[in-house]
């Protein structure tokens, strides 16, 4: 909903949006808050899922292996693997991933605008890498959204 208010652009769209978003806030905020029915995450599997997290944000500039991040957590690469798959819908690649290209979108409007250097800032080592997952998660190049900036 939020792309497409975003795409559209109606008079109210930043009411719209920020709306959208208070409302994920307060989902978010009710299922934290919420007591551990059967089949989800109990207080020790939360905490281990936030060091995971917190682990790949302050590491997200460095190559980060599973075996590091489980490690950190002392659980298996296997089990690391296992566990954030099925509390985070993603892998642990991926959310790195993430995390590395809204760090680079953050490079880019704060002015830098040297596509390889904000790549390997952000833990990109593969320009070709770095462009083809940039491309798949925003729509567009490095190049377009750095014009689109200006």
């Amino acid at each position: 909903d939020i792309y497409e208010i975003w795409e559209r652009r109606p008079a109210d769209y930043e009411l719209e949006i920020h709306l959208l978003l208070m409302q994920i806030w307060q989902k978010l905020y009710r299922y934290v808050t919420r007591q551990p029915e059967q089949g989800q995450m109990s207080g020790g599997q939360l905490s281990r899922l936030r060091e995971m997290v917190a682990y790949m944000e302050q590491h997200y500039n460095q190559e980060i292996s599973l075996d590091d991040i489980a490690e950190h957590v002392n659980i298996c690469k296997s089990e690391c693997c296992r566990f954030f798959k099925k509390h985070m819908n993603m892998t642990c690649v991926e959310y790195v991933n993430n995390v590395r290209l809204e760090k680079a979108v953050e490079l880019f409007e704060q002015g830098n605008t040297s596509i390889l250097e904000v790549s390997l800032s952000v833990g990109f080592h593969n320009l070709s890498y770095f462009h083809r997952a940039f491309k798949s998660k925003y729509g567009m190049t490095p190049r377009s959204f750095i014009k689109e900036l200006k």
